[in-house]
């Protein structure tokens, strides 16, 4: 079984005894691929530091070199296809665990990347992830910023 710290707004949260709070299952899913979704990349000009243990964590969408010279259709483009090969990278990495509970257990997971209507610099992300206990449950929306 795998558990997390439960933390709202950077803070680890304790219950009314003064324990810290865990999550587990789903909500520890959902949890860990948002922070994979919205963590860079270890990369050359990344200067974290320190050395990551696995710097192919997360993704590359803030590379901003990624979107120069494009068009708003192949912009597009290139974030699909970032985000489908971080979600594939994610999965392959669960895979390789054998701690999984079922409800962190993936069994699919859509997205939708689209245009900010108030500005045309951004992309807006949905993503939505089902696991083996839960339908489909909504990871949000974060912006990408593009130009």
């Amino acid at each position: 079984m795998a558990i997390g710290l439960k933390m709202v707004n950077g803070d680890f949260v304790f219950d009314p005894t003064g324990r810290l709070e865990f999550v587990s299952d789903t909500d520890k899913c959902i949890r860990d691929m948002h922070k994979f979704l919205v963590t860079d990349k270890s990369y050359d000009a990344y200067s974290e530091g320190f050395e990551r243990y696995n710097p192919n964590y997360g993704t590359d969408l803030s590379k901003m070199e990624l979107y120069q010279d494009l068009s708003r259709n192949a912009a597009r483009e290139v974030v699909i296809g970032l985000l489908n090969e971080a979600i594939a990278y994610y999965i392959e990495l669960q895979e390789s665990r054998d701690n999984l509970d079922y409800g962190e257990i993936i069994t699919g997971v859509n997205f939708d990347v689209y245009y900010n209507p108030e500005d045309i610099r951004q992309l807006i992300v949905s993503v939505t992830v089902a696991t083996l206990l839960s339908g489909e449950i909504a990871l949000g929306e974060f912006i990408q910023q593009i130009v």
